[in-house]
């Protein structure tokens, strides 16, 4: 790749079923016509840890670093329920939906990677890890009393819940219609016994 490298993320990807609820909520969303660019339903994840570019180099120490940082992890459940918005919910730019079940496991995971990251020497995240999986981000104003009506009457809304199996390495390629995601490696977690 001409030393440029990859732009590569550390995810938990959605089974099926959350997908498809998650799905159904952005298909609602979009209803309003609000300006936002929306997440397309098979790019759905919950970022663990944004890496920025690598170089390819590096990807070998990276991977050993990542199977390192969850070895040891038993597999856990995430309930995802609750929409709320970065850096409010009235004043988004940000949608997102929350984790109302398996938070803490999710967090004690990406401060592992975070602290396995670090060591390999990337820079710090300057913000603390908070589990979210992004609906969308705001482009303008424009339609944005719509949709902060419809996340008001959808309080109750759930997601659904799912086993956390695995952590991916992934790849993200910018194009004009949309990010392309990749996935570079797998991480298992400990079944249960």
């Amino acid at each position: 790749m001409n030393g440029v490298g990859l732009r590569c993320f550390v995810a938990i990807k959605l089974d099926h079923g959350v997908m498809e609820r998650v799905a159904a909520l952005l298909r609602e969303l979009k209803k309003t016509q609000a300006d936002f660019k929306w997440v397309e339903p098979h790019n759905l994840h919950f970022t663990l840890r944004f890496l920025g570019t690598v170089e390819e180099a590096a990807l070998v120490s990276l991977r050993t670093g990542l199977r390192s940082a969850v070895q040891g992890t038993p597999q856990f459940n995430v309930e995802i329920a609750g929409i709320g918005g970065f850096p409010s919910r009235n004043n988004p730019r940000v949608l997102w939906a929350g984790v109302s079940v398996g938070a803490d496991s999710m967090k004690r995971l990406a401060e592992a990677v975070e602290n396995e990251v670090v060591r390999l020497g990337f820079k710090p995240e300057d913000k603390g890890f908070s589990p979210h999986l992004t609906l969308g981000r705001i482009r303008s104003r424009f339609g944005l009393e719509r949709v902060l009506r419809l996340v008001d009457g959808l309080v109750s809304w759930r997601g659904g819940s799912m086993t956390v199996r695995s952590v991916w390495l992934m790849r993200s390629t910018l194009t004009p219609a949309g990010p392309i995601y990749d996935a570079i490696d797998e991480y298992p977690l400990e079944a249960s016994p």
